[in-house]
């Protein structure tokens, strides 16, 4: 009966475990996705592009990081993103350098 309680909860431990590393990669690749997409915006606005081909810059490096972009804003000034992977959020702002 003790080796039945042990397995249990040796199984229970390992699937919480799996869970805390799935959320921790998720928050992570969350983190990189913004970073990469409000990066991604600024330059297209640096470039010279406007706000509507900067949020599809944005839109696509998100998505290239296994994420949603969840809310774009930008002035000539500055981007900043909002993004999700799984359950963990992100958000990032990049200047633009003129």
């Amino acid at each position: 009966m003790l080796m039945v309680v042990v397995v249990i909860i040796a199984a229970l431990l390992c699937v919480g475990m799996g869970r805390l590393g799935r959320a921790t990669a998720d928050r992570s690749r969350a983190d990189t996705a913004a970073d990469a997409a409000a990066l991604a915006a600024a330059e297209v606005l640096a470039g010279g592009d406007n706000v509507t081909a900067a949020k599809a810059a944005a839109h696509r490096i998100t998505a290239a990081n296994g994420g949603e972009l969840d809310r774009f804003r930008a002035t000539n000034q500055w981007t900043e993103v909002e993004v999700h992977v799984g359950d963990a959020h992100s958000r990032a702002r990049a200047e633009i350098d003129w």
